[in-house]
């Protein structure tokens, strides 16, 4: 099977391969591309269409930049022979400052998606509203890496912010982040959590 993945990513070009070890993939939104070896698209460069037919299926990285290209988005819900998945990478925080116009696209643009794919088990009832066939795709990050990936120098404290909050299985990074027990832990989190 051949896959694409349409995210935000900025990209040096389109249809890329991500390649392991790059600090994306510690990301379940990265992993799930390196795992299906797919190509990546960013949402901004209109492609024609012939390019888009040789997928058997075409993932939307479901994030804030999906809204910048809405002609894409319709151009991929037209075609006939890939199908459609929408991977949602977090909560919608802003939701209630949607248009109701915004807001009626997205609902549907889930009915129109052959499968939804979420991080919580909690989120399945409420996506399964919109769309039949809805799974989880919880993928543990590896924030090991991550952590040495990014830091150059030694540090006192460590600030678990954003991607590595409870929807994206942030347990991990706390535990991680805990058993050094020199360092000062603080966590922000933001939308909704889950129960561990």
């Amino acid at each position: 099977m051949k896959f694409a993945f349409f995210t935000h990513w900025e990209l040096s070009k389109p249809g890329i391969k991500v390649k392991e070890n790059e600090e994306r993939t510690y990301r379940p939104d990265g992993m799930l591309p390196l795992m299906l070896n797919a190509d990546v698209y960013n949402f901004t460069i209109p492609l024609r269409t012939a390019v888009l037919e040789v997928y058997d299926w075409i993932i939307i990285n479901n994030d804030k930049a999906l809204y910048n290209n809405r002609a894409l988005l319709e151009q991929i819900f037209s075609l006939e022979k890939p199908k459609i998945a929408v991977l949602q990478e977090g909560p919608i925080f802003d939701w209630q400052s949607w248009t109701m116009e915004r807001q009626w696209d997205y609902r549907q643009l889930l009915k129109k998606a052959e499968l939804f794919i979420c991080n919580n088990k909690e989120h399945v009832k409420y996506y399964k509203e919109y769309c039949k066939n809805v799974c989880t795709y919880r993928v543990p990050m590896n924030l090991e890496k991550l952590i040495n990936h990014r830091l150059k120098e030694k540090k006192d404290a460590v600030v678990l912010n954003g991607n590595f909050t409870p929807w994206y299985n942030a347990n991990s990074s706390l535990e991680i982040a805990k058993s050094r027990p020199e360092l000062l832990v603080c966590m922000q989190t933001m939308g909704q959590s889950q129960s561990t």
